[in-house]
């Protein structure tokens, strides 16, 4: 999960619910939404000029909304009040079975929430599996519930962020010590939390 700092709304926004028939998120005309994710992935969820997925670091494309949508951490149906707080706002993928995809509407308690922490503070990896993990043992109820609330450490993502780490690796092991780091953020741009975690845990 990346950390999002959110930053004050877009003026188009505030201008649009303002609007006498604007009550909720259903009541935004069209391309209000496409605009809302296209500014939050270039303003909030970019990294290195990539796009992220705020839950599994997938790369999106702001062009595109069949890759991805925008995304209430508290979902509508338990949150109402929070359908047009853009503070609430994030973007997902669009990946089944993971992410916003997974929620379907559900706010568990104890889950890490995006955009009110950051999650660094919770999670690190295990760089011999890529298994997501708590960083501390007081932390772990924390970090289950999140990863059950999304299903953000499945195998598929597992396996991807494995290969990474072997990337990583290789890198380590065939270059100086002091040029690995810059090497790995010149070339590698998938999963940023991972490439992080991994820089730290070898006092790169």
């Amino acid at each position: 999960m990346i950390n999002i700092n959110k930053t004050t709304e877009p003026a188009f926004f505030t201008d649009i619910k303002n609007s006498p028939d604007v009550h909720n998120y259903d009541d935004l005309p069209a391309g209000c939404s496409n605009s809302l994710r296209e500014h939050m992935l270039q303003a909030e969820q970019s990294i290195s000029n990539k796009k992220y997925c705020v839950y599994c670091e997938k790369q999106l494309p702001s062009h595109n909304a069949c890759y991805c949508h925008l995304d209430h951490a508290r979902p509508q149906n338990l949150s109402p009040e929070k359908s047009l707080d853009y503070s609430n706002m994030a973007v997902s993928c669009n990946s089944n079975g993971t992410c916003g995809e997974h929620k379907k509407g559900k706010y568990p308690d104890n889950v890490i929430n995006p955009v009110d922490v950051d999650p660094s503070d919770y999670f690190t990896f295990d760089l011999m599996t890529g298994k997501l993990k708590e960083k501390d043992a007081d932390k772990e109820i924390f970090c289950k519930a999140t990863i059950e609330w999304l299903n953000i450490d499945n195998y598929s993502l597992q396996k991807f962020r494995k290969g990474i780490i072997t990337v990583l690796n290789n890198y380590l092991e065939n270059n100086p010590r002091n040029e690995v780091k810059s090497i790995i953020e010149s070339t590698i741009f998938a999963q940023p939390s991972l490439i992080q975690s991994f820089l730290q845990q070898n006092s790169l």
